[in-house]
């Protein structure tokens, strides 16, 4: 550990202040691995520092140090320029395309940190569809993440950015696992509108920016401070989806698991990657088998690997037929 660094850290902690990543990397010449664990020391001093007391055991912060690289993340686009002769049931052949869909803006965020990178095409590039530099932009974060978090992500965002990315001469990202809160949405509960913004009401939590079509038209257009308008509106998006995330997190059936990125000992919850999980008197059963349940801080409930029946009692189970 660099000395200089934890100074400086020391110092914005006292003023309410943490770093990411990518911030201490880029001001101190360290690498991206490096940024990481100084971004963790700084957001968890508190913890370090009763470390240093002897209030805890070190072993509880490092179990910790290790998380995945989870991406909140949000795009913009570009609606079709067409030529019909009607609004009702048109059947569009492609070439009536004026000029195709491209990338307005980007916006990602790592789960739990503060900082919201963003992208967004020029005026220049936005009156000609150019979004090859904006795209190659938001391929470096897709590129490093385990998880990519998006509301209609699997659907809409993530087809859309390999579009982009093939078109614009780029390669497969790195595979990540989706968690897609749309779908979430759809299996789980009956709200009257799946869509972002009325669920986020109900939550009464943070909303959407109000918005209409016209920006999405001026942004076409090359209009400067449209883009940027759409750029705050997509980094309000990222935020707004985390705190929605953190609400619907135990509910997500088959969650990426997290506790395998977390290093240390004991059990980890695999929708958060705590340890502090709490075993139930109850069992997750299938047709032959059944294993003990658990309850994380984080709400979430999971089940054991290993199954609760005896070798001598799993003789005596039996099943019906097939058919």
């Amino acid at each position: 550990m660099k000395k200089h660094i934890l100074r400086f850290l020391i110092k914005q902690h006292e003023a309410g202040k943490t770093l990411g990543r990518y911030v201490i990397a880029e001001q101190f010449g360290v690498s991206e691995h490096e940024g990481r664990i100084y971004a963790y020391i700084s957001k968890h001093l508190d913890e370090i520092l009763a470390v240093a007391k002897g209030e805890v055991k070190m072993k509880e912060v490092n179990q910790s140090l290790t998380r995945p690289n989870v991406l909140i993340l949000d795009i913009e686009t570009a609606p079709l320029l067409v030529r019909c002769w009607g609004l009702w049931k048109q059947n569009i052949n492609t070439d009536a395309i004026v000029k195709d869909w491209f990338i307005l803006t980007w916006a990602v965020k790592w789960l739990n940190e503060s900082e919201v990178y963003s992208g967004r095409v020029t005026p220049k590039e936005a009156l000609v569809g150019d979004d090859g530099r904006i795209s190659n932009d938001i391929w470096q974060f897709v590129e490093k993440a385990d998880v990519i978090i998006a509301h209609n992500g699997r659907r809409f965002d993530m087809p859309r950015l390999n579009t982009r990315f093939i078109l614009n001469q780029l390669g497969p990202p790195a595979p990540y696992a989706q968690i897609d809160t749309l779908d979430i949405a759809r299996r789980n509960f009956a709200y009257s509108s799946n869509k972002l913004d009325y669920i986020n009401k109900l939550f009464q939590i943070d909303r959407k920016m109000e918005t209409n079509f016209k920006l999405w038209d001026d942004c076409c257009e090359g209009d400067e401070v449209a883009l940027a308008m759409m750029e705050a509106y997509n980094k309000n998006d990222v935020g707004i989806l985390e705190e929605h995330y953190y609400i619907v997190r135990p509910w997500i059936k088959s969650h990426p698991n997290m506790g395998l990125f977390v290093e240390g000992d004991g059990a980890k919850c695999p929708s958060c990657g705590g340890t502090d999980i709490r075993w139930l008197d109850k069992f997750y059963t299938t047709s032959v088998n059944k294993y003990s349940c658990f309850r994380c801080e984080c709400g979430a409930i999971g089940r054991s690997r290993q199954t609760a029946v005896g070798k001598d009692e799993r003789k005596n189970i039996l099943s019906s037929t097939a058919r």
